[in-house]
């Protein structure tokens, strides 16, 4: 009985201490402006859009959390030189974006 009670009340508690998650929906609140899915899945994502925030192009990849990111597989994608023109990666809760500037991870990160 007493489990009962208070795992309800552990899960209110919880969720008022601030979302550890969000979604590129909320990014697109703040300023994220989509253009075209990517193949999200192929990075374990759980959704990914490109697009353009802050005047610059970017890729913006949602995991199911912060623990699910693999970073390790896009820091080849910043490196000076790079093919792709991607200068900035940045993560923030449990989303990753690639950046062509320096800006978008700031208002990423002020979510």
């Amino acid at each position: 009985m007493r489990k009962t009670i208070l795992l309800p009340i552990a899960c209110l508690m919880l969720a008022a201490c601030g979302a550890k998650t969000i979604s590129v929906d909320v990014a697109v609140d703040h300023g994220f402006k989509k253009q075209s899915q990517q193949f999200y899945q192929m990075v374990g994502a759980v959704d990914g859009w490109s697009g353009t925030w802050s005047g610059e192009v970017v890729e913006l990849y949602q995991f199911e959390n912060a623990s699910a990111i693999q970073s390790d597989a896009f820091k080849s994608m910043v490196v000076p030189g790079n093919i792709s023109g991607w200068v900035e990666l940045c993560t923030h809760k449990n989303m990753l974006m690639l950046s062509k500037g320096s800006d978008a991870c700031r208002k990423l990160k002020s979510i």
